[in-house]
């Protein structure tokens, strides 16, 4: 896993009995994906306009708004002229493979995989009967790349350790870290 992926999920605040890194109770996958997509946009909003030598002041009746939905919206349209204008989550797993497919950094089939696209044209049909591979070392190997051209990008900081200094996954430790 990469450095950056690997420190994300140590930060994250990991409900108990819960299988899965992100979202709450005991099962199913994340829901609130508006709310976070919200949140998002304002963190988005704050470093556009930092960047900018501004500062958005959100006024303290928006900020002593007793009902959360309500103050939450009204902080929302606060940070409204510094938000990217129609953009939604989508926009990141296109551009994810875009850019992996524009750069070479993996193989068509592999970038499907890692999008979780179950229509993937390695599994279709016939082949889907015979081919149930998983693909995790090649898919490692790349969202390791993925990291690597983020932070060579300048889109990410470099992880404290140096991304060379990831080893490149191998068949025996993929097996290794599955088993366990």
């Amino acid at each position: 896993m990469p450095l950056t992926a690997q420190a994300l999920l140590e930060a994250v605040d990991r409900q108990e009995g819960r299988d899965l890194a992100f979202g709450r109770g005991k099962r199913g996958g994340y829901s609130g994906w508006s709310r976070s997509k919200a949140r998002l946009d304002v963190a988005i909003a704050k470093a556009r306009s930092a960047d900018a030598g501004s500062e958005i002041i959100v006024p303290d009746e928006v900020l002593a708004i007793a009902d959360y939905h309500k103050r939450e919206r009204a902080i929302y349209e606060a940070h409204r002229p510094w938000m990217i204008p129609a953009w939604d989550l989508h926009d990141l797993r296109r551009t994810f493979s875009t850019l992996m497919h524009e750069h070479g950094l993996a193989d068509p089939h592999i970038i499907e995989e890692c999008l979780n696209h179950i229509d993937n044209p390695a599994k279709r049909k016939v082949a889907g009967v015979y081919n149930k591979a998983l693909y995790r070392q090649q898919k490692r190997a790349a969202f390791i790349a993925w990291e690597r051209f983020l932070v060579e990008h300048g889109v990410i900081p470099a992880p404290p350790d140096a991304l060379g200094d990831q080893t490149e996954p191998t068949a025996i430790n993929d097996r290794r870290s599955t088993a366990a």
